[in-house]
């Protein structure tokens, strides 16, 4: 049993792999795993920028209406002091 050989799988208990199918499989598998490992930690990544942004845009949302306001009641008093 020369081509035989011992992976550790998740749970570090030995798994025997008896062919080169097999192998190319556990390959395989562990290639996806660690692929949607970046997956997913690109898209915790991109949520954080979007909660920023969001943030970001609110903000300026609420300085855009803080602005409106005073500009209109700023109007309103020079209406007032025309008439």
């Amino acid at each position: 049993m020369s081509n035989v050989h011992t992976l550790k799988d998740i749970k570090n208990r030995g798994h025997w792999l008896g062919s080169a199918y097999e192998q190319e499989l556990e390959k395989k598998l562990r290639t996806a795993i660690d692929f949607n490992f970046e997956i997913t930690n690109f898209n915790e990544k991109l949520q954080a920028e979007i909660s920023e942004y969001s943030e970001r845009e609110e903000d300026i949302g609420n300085k855009i209406s803080q602005l409106n306001a005073s500009s209109t009641k700023s109007n309103r008093s020079n209406l007032r002091l025309k008439h």
